[in-house]
């Protein structure tokens, strides 16, 4: 399952700097000293706090739109070294391929990165760590003429691919399963098709 964003229902409302002057007005102890005025130094003094509350209270509203891949705007390159992605394109088109890379289902099976790898121009096989060939040595089921091989390389799998490829072949060819794979599995690489 991708991860799911709840929409925003309603948007809360924005806040100016009258309207926090007015509450921080209404904190201030009782007596004549304290009468709101014109003339009183007070007055400004709450008016520019509140201002600057108003502030605040606005950007945490922006914040509200920056923790949305479809709606970020000043953390969207954060957003996308995060999901792994170039920035290229509009706004919108680096929006929509931003949410598709973070809602993309993915999979831990083998016909999963075999098809990842055919989108990307590359033809693999996959014997995966269930593979007999590819359990752990065990005393007294396993053969005296078996590998020995450890615990681990229950979760290891091994790709195949074409021996034709080049060095920067290779790389992007690992670099693409290294993204997507489970990080307890390690693959190993065999260039024999």
């Amino acid at each position: 399952m991708g991860v799911r964003f709840p929409k925003h229902q309603v948007t809360p409302p924005t806040a100016d700097a009258d309207t926090y002057g007015e509450q921080l007005g209404r904190l201030m102890p009782a007596g004549l000293a304290w009468v709101p005025g014109t003339g009183l130094r007070i007055v400004s003094v709450l008016r520019g706090l509140g201002a600057e509350l108003a502030r605040l209270h606005n950007r945490a509203l922006d914040l509200l739109d920056e923790y949305d891949p479809r709606t970020t705007d000043e953390h969207l390159e954060d957003w996308e070294r995060i999901a792994g992605l170039e920035a290229t394109g509009t706004d919108d088109e680096r929006r929509a391929a931003l949410w598709a890379a973070v809602t993309a289902y993915g999979g831990q099976n083998a016909a999963y990165f075999v098809e990842l790898a055919l989108k990307a121009g590359f033809t693999i096989d996959i014997e995966s760590g269930n593979s007999m060939s590819m359990q752990p040595f065990r005393c007294g089921s396993s053969g005296c003429d078996e590998t020995l091989r450890g615990y681990a390389w229950s979760f290891a799998w091994v790709i195949h691919a074409d021996a034709g490829l080049s060095t920067d072949e290779k790389a992007t060819l690992a670099a693409l399963i290294d993204r997507h794979r489970p990080i307890h599995s390690p693959p190993h690489y065999v260039y024999d098709l």
